[in-house]
């Protein structure tokens, strides 16, 4: 039962973050607008690149926490897990980047 209860848990996690990551790359052209950003462009790259590094931790979560209860991990299913980890840090060092750009 706590098995299912974890993964339950992660489930919404990641579903959560993947929903946020798609509402931020649909906003992202919105919102610099709206603020005091002298470079808008440059912050509407950071928020999609926020989004692209929230996909990528849903990702991660659903590899890891999701299908790694259920099915055996094998060598291909850490690769993965690696290639997300590096394409989430990769994007939130290009958020920070883009976002001091933008101010």
């Amino acid at each position: 039962m706590r098995r299912l209860t974890g993964t339950l848990f992660a489930t919404a996690f990641a579903v959560a973050f993947m929903l946020l990551a798609l509402w931020m790359w649909q906003g992202a052209a919105g919102v610099p607008i709206d603020g005091q950003a002298s470079r808008s462009e440059s912050m509407a790259w950071a928020l999609r690149s926020l989004a692209v590094a929230c996909a990528a931790l849903a990702q991660l979560v659903t590899l890891r926490l999701v299908v790694g209860r259920i099915y055996r991990r094998g060598a291909l299913d850490d690769a993965l897990c690696l290639s997300s980890v590096v394409a989430c840090a990769i994007a939130l060092v290009s958020a920070a980047a883009l976002g001091l750009a933008g101010r």
